[in-house]
């Protein structure tokens, strides 16, 4: 049996609204290959979204790891 995927979950021609999007990366960071803790999840999506707000970008760089 084979499976092709023409077009990807996400991808401009499969665009998704920001509910779906929110919650195809809340389901992907389940799978990272570390523990990573949910709060963290969310201080990460809260901090994206004030991205053009931020004075230093170094506030992105722990969120991942937690």
């Amino acid at each position: 049996m084979t499976w092709q995927c023409a077009n990807m979950l996400a991808s401009p021609s499969r665009a998704l609204d920001r509910a779906a999007h929110l919650d195809k990366f809340r389901r992907c960071w389940q799978f990272a290959a570390q523990p990573l803790r949910p709060d963290n999840r969310e201080r990460l999506i809260d901090t994206v979204e004030r991205l053009e707000s931020l004075a230093d970008l170094r506030a992105l760089t722990p969120l991942p790891a937690g």
